[in-house]
């Protein structure tokens, strides 16, 4: 499984196979909830070319996943919390509730 995780991350860095990686993080994020991490990470990267609202609840969703397990890593903290107030000044909050804040 991490030699496949792997393979699939290098072969995301040269641009290919992304849509086969994502599903394979989807696959088993529920047995590996980091991954859930990665999912939001790359949500976020896709809102920041892509400028698409979709991504944007993606990867607060994704986010606030890989928080209920306890496994956000400062880095993703610092992106969901960018995503919020970025959010917030946009006037396109999303409903919160405790699972769901950045804090």
């Amino acid at each position: 499984m991490l030699y496949q995780f792997n393979l699939y991350i290098a072969e995301s860095y040269k641009g290919v196979n992304e849509d086969v990686y994502m599903d394979f993080l989807v696959k088993h994020s529920d047995r590996f909830p980091i991954y859930f991490g990665f999912l939001g990470n790359l949500y976020f990267g896709k809102y920041i070319a892509y400028q698409n609202p979709s991504y944007l609840q993606q990867a607060i969703t994704f986010y606030c996943r890989v928080k209920s397990y306890g496994m956000l890593e400062s880095r993703e903290a610092h992106y969901l919390s960018m995503l919020y107030e970025h959010c917030e000044e946009e006037g396109i909050l999303p409903d919160l509730n405790e699972d769901s804040m950045p804090y």
